[in-house]
Parts: C-alpha cells; structure tokens; sequence
C-alpha cells in the first residue's frame, strides 16, 4: 500500500513540475511577440520608416509593418498593406490617395442616409468624399449621427 501511495506523491510532484515548465515557455514566448510601440515619423524621416518596416518583415511581423505603417502615416488599413507590400518587394510605398468625390453635398447625403437608418451607406459616402480609413469614417459618422439625434 505504501508503495502506491509513494507513486500517487510522485506523479503529482512530476505533473507540477511539467506545468511549471510549460508556464515559464509561455511567459518567455509572450515576450518575444510583444507589440512594438511605434512612432510618427515625419516627412523627412521616410527612410527611417522603411527602415523599420523592413526590419519587422525580415523578422515575419507583417501585421506589425502594416500597424507600423498605419501609425506613421494615418491612412487606411489597405492603403497601408499596399504600401507595406510595395516596401516588401523593393519598390517604393508612394500612396496616392484618390482625389475627393466631386460632390459637394456630401454631409447632407450622409445625413439622408442616417435618417433612412442606412449607417453603411453613409461610412462610404464619407470615406469616397474625404479619403478616410473605415474606423476614422465610422467614428466621423457616428458624431454626426449623434449630431442629428441630439434636439
């Protein structure tokens, strides 16, 4: 009996030890993927930029070179895969962003699509007019929806 209960003793000991083990992997590896703190770069230090967005490529951090990307120059998140891949195969991420659409009325078309409860309509109404990303334009919509329900 007491052979038994020396073997129980020991798989419990040799179960917490491999949990141990396995928590200390998981902590090193959260460390390595960390999300870097990116910064804004100005116009001048475009070098800079690619510099970092080559760096975290060479390292197989895509998204991050994308978020990079997104951070330091404010446009959308496809203008910034785009760009991220153009840095990727060596040429040069020149974003041009479409020229405005040519309607003028563009708030009131927003407004009449808000009061139709058409929100999707809307973002896109205001992205084609001002050449925002989708939550900048979500975010815009939504202050001006609060806008017209507040009386």
């Amino acid at each position: 009996m007491s052979v038994w209960i020396i073997l129980l003793v020991a798989s419990i000991v040799i179960l917490i030890l491999i949990g141990i083990v396995i928590a200390i992997q998981n902590q090193q590896i959260g460390r390595t993927n960390q999300t870097p703190v990116f910064q804004k770069y100005s116009v001048d230090s475009s070098q800079d930029l690619q510099q970092e967005i080559l760096a975290l490529l060479r390292h197989g951090r895509k998204i991050d070179a994308i978020k990079a990307y997104r951070v330091a120059t404010s446009i959308g998140l496809k203008e910034a895969k785009d760009a991220v891949e153009a840095i990727e195969r060596g040429e040069s991420p020149h974003y041009q962003p479409s020229p405005p659409s040519p309607t003028a009325n563009w708030r009131a078309q927003i407004e009449a699509a808000l009061r139709q409860n058409r929100k999707i309509e809307a973002i896109k109404i205001y992205r084609q007019a001002t050449n925002a990303g989708l939550k900048d334009a979500k975010d815009a919509v939504d202050a001006i929806e609060k806008e017209i329900l507040t009386p």
